[in-house]
């Protein structure tokens, strides 16, 4: 159930109206829930390495060119 059910039904039984007359009754009063917040998985920072051309792998973001 959603929570504007849930406060619909609550009106209803502390007013002991039915469903219908609750619904009248119990939009001034709702308030929404908050937002939920999600969280996202962080991307690890790639190594400061690079593949050379001849395939071993060398320190740093860029090499020199010869």
């Amino acid at each position: 159930m959603t929570h504007w059910h849930d406060h619909i039904k609550a009106v209803a039984k502390k007013n002991g109206t039915s469903y219908k007359e609750a619904m009248k009754v119990a939009s001034s009063s709702y308030k929404k829930p908050a937002a939920k917040v999600v969280k996202t998985k962080t991307k690890k920072p790639k190594p400061a390495t690079h593949r050379m051309p001849d395939g071993t792998i060398m320190a740093g973001k860029k090499h020199p060119k010869d």
